[in-house]
């Protein structure tokens, strides 16, 4: 699809423009006969379930998020929540056969959803939803989908040096190696203050938070962070991790793992504002402010930019992203780019 800017034709992103008219889900159940009429996804994110999505803020977050992972070949979404907040955001994408929504899921399970109502009060976090994630696998399987990704939640981006091709390069990795099941990946945490003039919510991610704390792990089946599994091929999935079928005595390893050098996960744990005292210095999952900057992921930038474009004459007062950054202007990968440097 090419998008016409100031009169060049500027921004090749590779996404499909139709998939028919039966493309439409109903609402989608475990059942194979209810999936959508698409052809098979290539690669789908299962998310957690999300809640309290009203907010114009929380939909810039979820809008560049899809967006993102669209442009870099991601080809499904199944997306859960506890409140249908995120109806409004996702109706687009749902009706285009891209998104599959199980909303208010807990609403028949009256004691889950009175346990989730008092944690988001008393902790401002929802936990204990990783069975769900075994509602995705089995869904994905339901729909024929080649692989699934955990990431969780619209905190986390894919992202390697590959940079637009990142997601493609994975894939024809592990091609011709069909036994194996599951590929572990690993994150960078971000978060702080980022050093750039605007913190509000509709300045993407990137930017808000480019440093992280540098890591010296290479195998992503050291400390996982992102599942990324065929679902025929898996068990059980539980957040984090995932458990493959059994191997035949003398098969080949099922699981391997990929170093956040070659595919991770961006991890900006304070999108969503501050990250909490459970992860404040000597918590289990502490993390520092960063001190390495992150370029591998501005080649989106210029497409973010597009998208701002976009909404500013769609919706009414939106805001519209005017770089005039030094740092920016100065990444190799960024000089030339016109709006970058306005």
């Amino acid at each position: 699809l090419l998008r016409e800017a100031q009169g060049l034709w500027r921004t090749d992103v590779q996404v499909p423009l139709c998939y028919g008219e039966a493309a439409t889900p109903a609402s989608p159940t475990i059942s194979p006969t209810a999936s959508p009429t698409l052809a098979p996804p290539r690669a789908a994110i299962c998310l957690r379930p999300l809640f309290r999505m009203h907010s114009p803020e929380a939909g810039w977050i979820l809008r560049d998020w899809l967006r993102y992972h669209l442009a870099i070949g991601f080809d499904h979404f199944v997306f859960y929540d506890t409140d249908g907040t995120l109806e409004p955001w996702l109706e687009e994408l749902r009706s285009a056969g891209f998104v599959s929504y199980f909303p208010r899921i807990y609403r028949d399970m009256e004691r889950v959803a009175t346990a989730s109502d008092r944690m988001l009060r008393e902790e401002g976090g929802l936990w204990g939803h990783e069975f769900l994630f075994d509602h995705c696998l089995f869904f994905l399987r339901a729909l024929g989908a080649s692989w699934g990704m955990t990431l969780q939640a619209p905190d986390k981006y894919l992202v390697g040096p590959e940079r637009a091709s990142s997601l493609a390069g994975f894939l024809q990795r592990w091609s011709q190696q069909q036994e194996v099941a599951l590929v572990y990946l690993r994150d960078r945490r971000f978060r702080g203050l980022a050093p750039w003039p605007s913190l509000r919510a509709e300045t993407p991610a990137m930017l808000r938070f480019p440093l992280y704390e540098e890591g010296h792990e290479e195998d992503g089946r050291k400390a996982p962070w992102v599942s990324a599994f065929r679902p025929h091929a898996v068990l059980h999935v539980q957040g984090h991790t995932a458990r493959p079928r059994a191997v035949r005595p003398g098969a080949a390893e099922p699981v391997k793992g990929e170093s956040e050098r070659s595919l991770r996960a961006n991890h900006y744990v304070e999108i969503f504002g501050g990250a909490g005292h459970w992860r404040e210095a000597g918590g289990a999952q502490y993390t520092a402010n960063g001190t390495a900057f992150d370029e591998e992921i501005l080649w989106a930038l210029p497409l973010v930019q597009c998208w701002r474009e976009v909404d500013g004459r769609a919706l009414q007062g939106a805001p519209l992203i005017r770089w005039g950054l030094g740092g920016a202007a100065s990444v190799p990968q960024l000089r030339g780019r016109g709006p970058l440097e306005r």
